[in-house]
């Protein structure tokens, strides 16, 4: 019985194949996938014949493992291999070949490009974390290159003992670059390209917290944070993004005299490089542990027992180098992005109404406060010839005092109009004069009530009934208090002036046409999709 024999009978069946395809011998296919092996073979030889640290991580190597390794794979694929008991975990040993080569390229851009990248010191080892994440890579693939050898011996593969020598995977780089002689481009629109590179940057900023969640949980949790939110789909969207980001700028800004004007913009390309190659990893090790070690899937479960690539190990490098890096990196870069949009402010001065419920308070001035933060750049606000920051919601419950001054004053004036008693009538209680008094105000348009039945004090009447005061005076005390309270309100025709960088503007803008988030009666309202971001900070 022919090796391919054994092999089905110890299978116990064969796949079946789809109608209008014949099947293929396994004798056909041996000799097929034979011819192709021998590189990766002699490859796992080596490996096993050499120390770890006598191995490393090379382009030279990577494109031999990724090469052979890939064109395996696509051909396994290609006759039903992840289908078939007999050929699927070879297949799968592919696919890991060819994902921790593809991580290895990924990580040598990195080491190699973190000069040229300029990226603003943190507080970690970058490099040193990039050796020991290259260093991962190396031990996976001689795991997986000794485990392709035992495999293809289990198999009966009939693989050459072709040797390869050492010298061949080794890469002796010279030092320095190449000089910078080519004349730079001039581009006459590129501030507004600039400007919406930064501000979708600090957009993006704000919908990628989850990169922010491992540093926040404790190290036993952390693999409680896959699939779900982080995984391989939400880590390819923003990868795409920042990819988007970078492509942008390299089109629009890279090579330009703008470019070299702002000497923090190449300080910015390279923050948005580094987050999405860093990013790159993060994919692909989310991906091979969610496609390849965490499945419940039969074979993989066999394959997982015994996989050659500790899962552990990956969601060690996963979280604590990729996504961790990633979110030190995209903090650094947000305040390079508020840095370059306020060397291309346009300014500009809005007009807009006030919050119509209670002012500036919590709501409103905390949002506000939010969209000046997200941009980074100044903005203030002119009311009543004083002048706010906008960005303090502190400053803004200033500027409420003062517009609660003005509302107070204008009760009052308003009240006086009603042209009440000298004193208080005697066929009313005190709080059924007050109430009927401050409905009088509603009905004319003026008060806005808040609370029905409304709240009056009887001990606070009391109290003031107990001091000499007019009609007015009596009925004013008691609306000033509600007034505090918020029980009631005085709807003002005023305007304030924003003043700051027409981009922050347009946000400030659209606040206030959706009630600076709120209704009237100071319930939360959805915000519009464009200030969804204000909501994440």
């Amino acid at each position: 019985m022919t090796k391919a024999s054994k092999l089905q009978t110890a299978a116990g069946r064969t796949t079946a194949v789809r109608e209008g395809i014949p099947e293929l011998t396994n004798e056909r296919f041996f000799q097929l996938i034979e011819s192709r092996l021998s590189g990766l073979i002699a490859l796992g030889h080596l490996f096993e014949a050499r120390r770890d640290t006598e191995i490393r991580v090379t382009r030279p190597l990577l494109s031999m493992v990724l090469s052979r390794s890939a064109q395996l794979e696509e051909l396994l694929d290609a006759f039903g291999a992840k289908n078939n008991e007999q050929w699927f975990t070879f297949r799968e040993l592919m696919s890991a070949a060819k994902t921790f080569a593809t991580l290895g390229y990924k990580l040598l851009h990195i080491r190699h490009s973190q000069k040229t990248y300029r990226l603003l010191e943190i507080n970690d080892d970058f490099s040193g974390d990039t050796r020991d994440a290259l260093n991962f890579v190396r031990d996976s693939l001689r795991e997986v290159m000794l485990c392709l050898v035992k495999h293809a011996n289990r198999l009966e593969l009939n693989h050459s003992n072709n040797v390869i020598e050492p010298s061949v995977l080794n890469e002796v780089l010279p030092p320095g670059r190449l000089p910078d002689n080519r004349q730079i481009r001039h581009v006459e629109s590129a501030a507004e390209t600039v400007v919406h590179i930064c501000t979708s940057f600090l957009e993006l900023a704000a919908q990628s917290d989850l990169l922010y969640l491992p540093e926040q949980s404790e190290e036993t949790d952390i693999t409680q944070l896959i699939p779900d939110p982080i995984g391989e789909e939400s880590l390819r969207q923003i990868e795409y993004r920042f990819h988007s980001f970078q492509s942008l700028y390299d089109t629009y800004i890279w090579d330009t005299d703008t470019e070299r004007m702002a000497p923090s913009l190449p300080i910015l390309r390279g923050h948005i490089s580094i987050i999405f190659h860093l990013l790159e990893t993060a994919t692909l090790l989310a991906h091979f542990h969610e496609r390849h070690l965490a499945s419940e899937h039969p074979f993989r479960k066999n394959l997982k027992n015994g996989c050659p690539i500790k899962d552990e190990k990956v969601l060690h490098t996963l979280f604590n180098f990729s996504i961790r890096y990633a979110g030190r990196y995209l903090e650094s870069a947000r305040q390079l992005c508020r840095e370059v949009l306020r060397r291309f402010m346009d300014p500009k001065t809005i007009e807009l109404p006030l919050p119509r419920y209670r002012g500036f308070h919590v709501r409103p001035s905390t949002l506000l406060a939010r969209i000046v933060h997200h941009y980074g750049t100044d903005v203030s606000m002119k009311l009543l010839n004083s002048t706010y920051d906008v960005g303090s919601p502190l400053d803004l419950f200033r500027a409420n005092e003062a517009i609660n001054a003005v509302k107070r004053r204008r009760i009052a004036d308003l009240t006086a109009a009603l042209s009440l008693p000298e004193s208080l009538p005697d066929d009313q209680s005190p709080v059924e004069y007050v109430r009927s008094v401050i409905l009088r105000l509603a009905e004319k348009g003026t008060l806005v009530i808040y609370e029905q039945p409304l709240p009056i004090d009887l001990e606070h009447l009391e109290e003031l009934q107990k001091q000499e005061l007019t009609t007015l005076e009596f009925v004013g005390e008691e609306i000033r208090r509600l007034l505090a309270l918020g029980k009631i309100d005085l709807e003002l025709d005023l305007n304030a002036e924003f003043t700051g960088d027409r981009r922050v503007l347009d946000d400030i803008r659209c606040l206030a046409e959706n009630g600076y988030g709120e209704d009237r009666f100071g319930n939360d309202i959805p915000l519009p999709i464009p200030l969804s971001y204000i909501k994440r900070h």
